[in-house]
């Protein structure tokens, strides 16, 4: 005969297993969200870097109040 745990027990250990199984997983999609985002921040700052070229073909080497777009203004630049 073989021996076994209780029930009690066997609920328990089947519960944590399955929380743990549930954090893991939960971490696999957030893992997944991370690369995601990453990949998205890289693809804007890309973009951004470009179009700071095209503006400073446009007005040369200035700096641009982000909030007003007044040039050389020296506050909140891009």
């Amino acid at each position: 005969m073989s021996k076994k745990i209780n029930e009690q027990e066997l609920e328990k250990l089947q519960g944590l297993v399955q929380k743990l199984n549930s954090v893991i997983t939960d971490l696999g999609v957030l893992e997944t969200q991370k690369h995601t985002l990453l990949h998205a921040y890289s693809e804007i700052d890309s973009e951004l870097g470009e179009f700071k070229k095209e503006l400073n073909e446009s007005y040369g080497e200035a700096s641009i109040n982000i909030s007003t777009g007044e040039i050389d203004d020296k506050d909140q630049t891009v």
